[in-house]
């Protein structure tokens, strides 16, 4: 059955990227060509593909290629994004034509109603949701897997939708909430996630803030295990993002990101009955420290120096680096709005955040600008290299290759551990890439967030919002206070007033 749906996936991907590439139609061939592991020709009907394997077609073709927000072949963008996007519509379109006619078997019920979310066909979508929940002796988790997923696939793309289909994502949400706690908390707690991130996306900035202290108040009736897989995640920085200008926002993140910590810990009880907790406990702590600790400390104070010893696109700044003399350090309270990405060459999605800046760059309204900060390795071609010959190596191929014209900076470590990435990334502990941050006029770290996406629905809500604040100064508000307070006791608990 894995292989039949692995066959069935690459067919799927084979088809789309091949109708994509080469006309940008929507035809489905009544029969594709694929190859199998044991490497022999292999005919697949359409009633031979499934819903998981069109789903997965989707996936592959709908994220951002390794080139950023085009589509590419060779070296070149072929489509638009939305000329990208029409297309794949149509193809979903022809794909669920197919799939009509033939027998779909139960749990292909699921990916068939995220292939008619992906079309905002609701109809359709949710009479599929219902025919499996509607299966005969189905399970409370397997209940709260169904609403987490198709929740996520409506909100997680971070667009607006419309007050109808919102409506329906928020009523999935309230039957996810009515299940027997104990069998839904994680898909429960990873919901409210997306739906706070929406929100946040979509500058709805009370009920994000609303849906994650629902998230965080769900800590208190998780058992150990679970509390500790799900106080790691990074949905603080998403809350962070709206705390920082409020009154006593600043002390709100300290409140919380105790409570987050304390939930990493193992009670005596449960240590007593499993001692590997205390090992899950030690690397949950390490792991949250790493990828946001570090980060948080930052939201809402000022941004830690950005130091760099080379600079491209821009005028290298006047100012020396403490005890560096080679490096130089940009201001970042100089009024402009700034926006960071940072990464290194050997990164995919780093290449794929490089392309998006330099496709949005010129549509940021002025007052924004976009930097990329990028640190050598020490080796090239599986041979150590010196520092100023790979910066040479990174230029050519940022410059003359990419062409890319927004400004570039590039940090040449000494090839002895954490002096390769530089100390900026240091500073915020940053492990994961591409990872930006936004940073506001006068020099206050405003946003963080990590990983691949579509960058302007993630960068629109924080860049308005900032510029929003330029045009009224009277609505930023950046506390000084660095107290804790008592921390939030239920999933009741009310969320502070977003301003």
């Amino acid at each position: 059955m894995i292989r039949s749906f692995l066959r069935s996936a690459r067919a799927a991907i084979h088809v789309a990227c091949t109708l994509l590439v080469t006309a940008g139609c929507a035809t489905l061939p009544r029969i594709v060509r694929a190859q199998d592991s044991a490497s022999t020709d292999i005919v697949l009907s359409p009633s031979a593909m499934t819903s998981a394997a069109y789903f997965a077609a989707v996936r592959e073709l709908g994220e951002d290629s390794a080139h950023g927000m085009h589509l590419v072949l060779n070296g070149h963008m072929i489509l638009r994004r939305d000329s990208l996007n029409t297309a794949l519509d149509s193809l979903v379109r022809h794909w669920l034509a197919g799939l009509s006619a033939t027998r779909v078997e139960r749990w292909q019920r699921m990916p068939q109603a995220l292939l008619y979310e992906h079309i905002a066909q609701d109809s359709a979508m949710q009479s599929r949701v219902e025919a499996l929940l509607a299966t005969p002796g189905i399970s409370v988790p397997e209940r709260a897997w169904i609403y987490a997923t198709i929740i996520h696939a409506m909100l997680v793309s971070n667009e607006e939708l419309p007050p109808t289909r919102l409506a329906i994502a928020q009523a999935y949400i309230a039957r996810l909430a009515a299940l027997p706690r104990a069998e839904a908390l994680r898909a429960y707690f990873a919901t409210l996630d997306v739906a706070a991130k929406y929100y946040a996306a979509v500058d709805r900035r009370q009920d994000a803030l609303n849906a994650g202290m629902r998230a965080y108040a769900l800590l208190a009736q998780a058992d150990d295990e679970t509390r500790i897989a799900l106080a790691q995640g990074d949905l603080i920085l998403t809350l962070g993002s709206i705390l920082c200008t409020q009154p006593n926002g600043r002390v709100v993140i300290d409140s919380m990101m105790s409570v987050i910590t304390h939930a990493l810990d193992p009670s005596p009880a449960a240590l007593a009955r499993d001692t590997a907790l205390r090992t899950l406990s030690q690397l949950a702590h390490v792991t949250f420290e790493y990828s946001v600790g570090k980060l948080i400390s930052y939201m809402g104070r000022p941004a830690a120096p950005f130091i760099a010893k080379y600079w491209y696109n821009q005028p290298t700044p006047a100012t020396p680096a403490p005890s560096i003399p080679e490096a130089r350090v940009k201001r970042l309270d100089d009024g402009t709005i700034h926006v960071i990405g940072m990464g290194f060459l050997g990164c995919p999605g780093c290449h794929g955040a490089m392309e998006a800046l330099q496709h949005l760059a010129p549509t940021f309204p002025r007052g924004v600008e976009v930097a990329y900060y990028v640190f050598t390795s020490g080796w090239w071609n599986g041979v150590e290299i010196e520092p100023a010959r790979e910066v040479e190596i990174l230029r050519r191929y940022y410059l003359e290759h990419r062409k890319y014209t927004f400004p570039i900076a590039i940090w040449a470590g000494n090839g002895d551990g954490d002096s390769n990435s530089g100390p900026m990334v240091n500073a915020y502990g940053i492990r994961g890439f591409p990872t930006f941050l936004v940073v506001d006029g006068k020099g206050i770290v405003r946003s963080v967030f990590m990983g691949f996406g579509r960058y302007e629905t993630r960068l629109k809500p924080i860049l308005d919002q900032l510029i929003r604040e330029r045009e009224h100064p009277e609505l930023l508000v950046i506390p000084a206070a660095d107290t804790t307070s008592a921390p939030p006791a239920s999933d009741s608990t009310a969320a502070p007033t977003a301003h």
